[in-house]
């Protein structure tokens, strides 16, 4: 062995080290870069949160009429909310709806999506149920009674692509209030 070595390995330094027994600390701290480099030539697609089961760590996402489903969100994002938009990269397509990821992060709430949209207009809300539209927009009764919205107010807002599963087709649904 060169000196400079055996000089080393004679300090105290040297002797009074532990080693560790794998080198897990390390491989995690560099994941997400490694992931970048390794999944760089799949395209990120822009999709749109439609719901969020934190117990689960899954989220219903929606890209547009042709492509929306779910997918386990874990070791990817952090408290994700309905209305997010997210850059991911997915893994093949998806099986019934469950789709899987290569990488999840959160886009700038500018980006354009086909799943989101602003809108404005004056709000009729439908008694008793106490839900509304807005230019075909559906208000739910909580945002209603949450806003403290009353018929005929003018209201700005943003709004999700949404499939109504009851009436078998897609329309939007508000999920702030401005």
């Amino acid at each position: 062995m060169p000196n400079q070595i055996v000089q080393w390995t004679e300090q105290e330094w040297y002797k009074s080290a532990t080693s560790k027994k794998d080198n897990l600390d390390l491989y995690s701290s560099h994941i997400k870069q490694a992931e970048e480099i390794l999944f760089q030539d799949i395209p990120e697609e822009i999709i749109a949160v439609e719901f969020v089961n934190e117990n689960k760590s899954m989220l219903n996402f929606v890209k547009d009429r042709r492509k929306f489903g779910f997918f386990n969100y874990s070791g990817n994002l952090t408290k994700p909310k309905i209305g997010d938009l997210l850059k991911v990269r997915f893994n093949g397509d998806g099986q019934d709806g469950f789709y899987k990821i290569l990488t999840a992060k959160k886009a700038d709430s500018n980006t354009a999506s086909d799943a989101i949209k602003d809108f404005k207009g004056t709000i009729k809300v439908i008694s008793p149920q106490n839900f509304g539209f807005i230019e075909g927009i559906f208000i739910e009764p909580k945002i209603i009674e949450e806003s403290k919205l009353t018929d005929g107010q003018a209201v700005k807002g943003r709004a999700i692509l949404s499939f109504n599963k009851k009436k078998n087709e897609w329309g939007w649904e508000a999920i702030e209030i401005k």
